[in-house]
């Protein structure tokens, strides 16, 4: 599933949870329950989100994510899931 069309703005976490930016496919969700990395084979530049924190895989089970003032490496959707799934999605080229 690719979003079709263009945002009139930069996209938020709630845009990339719908599946609504434009250039990149959904490839799968995981939770607490199920695990992200079991379900998905996450490669770097890939995008996670849970609809309201997002985060950008760079290695193996690891991603970059911003804080209120700083970018930090977090384990988002891989050590810890706030309460909805994530879903991961993949830039088209």
């Amino acid at each position: 599933m690719a979003a079709q069309g263009k945002l009139s703005r930069p996209p938020c976490a709630i845009d990339w949870y719908n599946g609504t930016v434009p250039g990149f496919t959904f490839i799968g969700e995981g939770n607490n329950s199920n695990g992200l990395a079991s379900n998905t084979a996450c490669k770097p530049g890939d995008i996670l989100t849970d609809g309201i924190h997002m985060a950008i895989v760079y290695d193996n089970n690891k991603t970059i994510g911003a804080g209120e003032n700083t970018v930090n490496e977090t384990g988002f959707g891989f050590e810890f899931i706030y309460g909805n799934s994530v879903k991961v999605f993949r830039y088209n080229n």
